[in-house]
């Protein structure tokens, strides 16, 4: 079921025509942040690693967590033409 939450965030935040609202993006933040808290860790595949990597709980989370933070950064960009108060508030978990 986290991993579904985390693919629901990730395409709310990948495109900025279908994301979702950008007040909820702090709740969205949340989550993603209770994701990554609550990921198990998966036994390393030494045959392809990069894709296992990328399709474990905590790769989903992951994934949502870098889309969630360059939507943040496009919309403040497109704001004020800095990413420096949107980056300041999300590169503590990055």
């Amino acid at each position: 079921m986290r991993t579904l939450i985390a693919s629901f965030l990730e395409a709310g935040t990948r495109d900025d025509k279908t994301g979702y609202p950008p007040d909820l993006l702090p709740q969205g933040w949340k989550i993603i942040r209770t994701l990554l808290d609550l990921a198990q860790d998966s036994e390393l595949s030494l045959s392809d690693p990069m894709t296992h990597a990328l399709n474990t709980e905590k790769g989903h989370a992951i994934g949502a967590m870098y889309n969630h933070a360059l939507r943040v950064c496009r919309l403040e960009n497109a704001a004020s033409k800095s990413t420096e108060k949107a980056w300041a508030s999300l590169k503590d978990a990055f």
